[in-house]
């Protein structure tokens, strides 16, 4: 069994939070895209829940609600929020759910045939992943001073036919969940940060010590031990 010290756990809300915001932005045609021409793009949103945890003493991270920021700049290969949105969603969040921390955010990564060609290549190629721009951007929020703790990719692959395949965890890595909807592959991968506040600092949690966990995704607890 792996040794997991990070779980990160979604509810029911957050995880209809997000994939809906992924499919919208992968599949409902945008203002500014050409005219009848549809571009999947990406989305982005922050992440609200609090820190516990486990009788194992393992870390968790529970997402409780997770917004979309509608201000971002949606493009094809990235995504870039504002800054007076994540202000204002805080300064809101401790006025009407002070029981809430901020713990990351999330943000899709859009991918169809034309590009990735299959679900296999994309696994392969890693497009379900951090980039190397993603990583810069936790980095940048680390240094911003915020408690960011959470990163969430939630990778849309579409087909022509719909694929029927059971839920779970993406083979060896608990730290991915993988699930089928109608023609689409989705994968939700967590990267997960451990800060120092007395140092300022913080550190990424090995992939390997992360388990993701979602029970409407037929994730849970006891497919990790299991």
């Amino acid at each position: 069994m792996a040794n997991i010290t990070q779980i990160v756990s979604l509810s029911d809300s957050a995880f209809f939070s997000i994939v809906t915001s992924a499919l919208e932005a992968y599949s409902v045609c945008h203002q500014d895209s050409p005219k009848d021409e549809h571009v999947p793009v990406e989305t982005y949103g922050n992440l609200w829940g609090y820190q516990a945890a486990t009788k194992r003493n393992e870390s968790v991270l529970h997402v409780v609600l997770a917004d979309s920021d509608v201000s971002a700049k949606r493009e094809l290969g990235s995504v870039s929020p504002a800054d007076t949105a994540f202000e204002l969603k805080r300064d809101f969040a401790d006025s009407f759910f002070p029981e809430l921390e901020y713990l990351g955010d999330f943000h899709s990564h859009p991918w169809d045939e034309s590009e990735a060609k299959t679900e296999l290549n994309v696994q392969r190629s890693l497009y379900h992943q951090q980039s190397s721009d993603d990583q810069k951007f936790a980095k940048y929020q680390h240094e911003l001073g915020k408690p960011y703790r959470l990163q969430l990719i939630v990778t849309v692959f579409e087909r022509p036919n719909m694929v029927k395949r059971t839920s779970g965890h993406l083979d060896d890595d608990l730290s991915c969940i993988r699930f089928q909807y109608d023609k689409r592959t989705i994968w939700i991968k967590a990267y997960a940060y451990r800060l120092n506040e007395k140092e300022g600092t913080s550190r990424k949690v090995n992939k390997d010590n992360i388990a993701l966990i979602c029970p409407c995704a037929g994730v849970t607890v006891d497919t990790i031990n299991g």
